[in-house]
């Protein structure tokens, strides 16, 4: 039973140590917005040049809805940046379901803006697996829920994000009895409020970056993240497995002041859907949702783990720990390294 279970841990670790080589934190929709005035429909599609990025993105309009022009297509910083336009006499776009064609593994969603006439303007997200959306106030609600769940899958690909988290358990973790006691010896009022602190703190950073009150070029704010993962990583390391980090004094302390720069992180990821300034609090209130329950539910499962593991094999609770120290800080720093590159062209 140990062997097994040590094993099924060990195949997880690996799959996930693969995940992470392969991709750090990825959030790269393709964005449209559309535009119906009294005489056309204008639509902007953009989608970013990543791997296994559509070749392109075709908006279907309901039926009567015909074509303009020619369509034009230029690229832009890491961008492809398409527009059309349609006419259609006797069609309204008001609760009309329109589709998407082209949406790949590379570029899974599409962050539809809608200006309608004499409607407020409708921002949805549609997926690969579902391509389609409704347009209207009776939209809402499946609105709100679409940037739940993109935040959800943004935390959840954020692999850097997450090591930063599991850092930040496995610090609150320390000096406590859980290697011998399981779930009854974790410091449930440690753990919330390191938890709450960097909540709190990214989501301030967000807020205001998305806003565009406060900037700093993305690039730099990745290799950041990465350091804070090889700080943490560090700290943990140079202390025994009995003993008690420096950092792990003040956890909330060290989770808010880090906090502050993830939220650079998220906010990178939120402005890549092109939003507009004036529309964008109601889609970072759900993002940023979605982006704490996919954050607890990291929190929830890992701990899960160490207590199956407590409970199998309670005596290589400290060696797990310990690997997954190094394996973390070694991601991190493999990650700070590509990134500090890519500042320096």
């Amino acid at each position: 039973m140990r062997r097994i279970a040590l094993a099924s841990l060990a195949t997880g670790l690996s799959v996930a140590l693969v995940s992470a080589l392969a991709s750090a934190h990825e959030l790269r929709p393709a964005f449209v917005d559309l535009e119906e005035t009294a005489d056309a429909v204008e639509i902007t599609t953009t989608w970013p040049l990543v791997d296994l990025a559509p070749r392109r993105i075709e908006v279907q309009l309901p039926a009567g809805c015909n074509p303009l022009g020619t369509i034009t297509s230029e690229p832009a910083e890491g961008r492809v940046v398409e527009r059309s336009r349609f006419r259609c006499p006797g069609v309204s776009l008001a609760g009309a379901e329109v589709s998407f064609d082209g949406l790949t593994v590379g570029v899974p969603e599409v962050v539809v803006h809608a200006r309608l006439r004499e409607r407020p303007p409708v921002t949805v997200v549609a997926r690969r697996e579902r391509p389609s959306v409704l347009l209207g106030r009776a939209d809402a609600p499946a609105g709100a829920v679409s940037f739940v769940d993109l935040g959800i899958r943004h935390i959840l690909s954020g692999l850097d994000h997450l090591l930063f988290v599991l850092g930040l358990l496995l610090l609150v973790l320390r000096g406590s009895a859980f290697a011998e006691r399981g779930l009854a010896a974790v410091p449930w009022r440690r753990l919330f409020a390191a938890v709450t602190a960097f909540t709190c703190a990214h989501s301030i950073t967000l807020g205001l970056a998305s806003a565009g009150a406060v900037t700093l070029p993305p690039r730099g704010v990745e290799a950041a993240i990465a350091l804070s993962i090889v700080a943490l990583a560090a700290d943990l390391a140079g202390a025994r497995p009995t003993e008690t980090p420096s950092s792990s004094r003040r956890p909330w302390l060290l989770a808010f002041g880090f906090g502050l720069l993830h939220g650079f992180g998220f906010a990178g990821a939120l402005r890549e859907l092109g939003l507009p300034r004036a529309s964008i609090l109601s889609p970072l209130l759900r993002f940023n949702l979605g982006v704490e329950i996919g954050q607890l539910a990291f929190v929830s499962v890992c701990l899960a783990l160490l207590a199956l593991l407590q409970k199998v094999a309670s005596a290589r609770v400290a060696r797990v720990e310990r690997v997954a120290v190094y394996a973390m800080g070694s991601l991190a720093a493999y990650w700070l390294f590509g990134r500090t590159l890519t500042i320096f062209g």
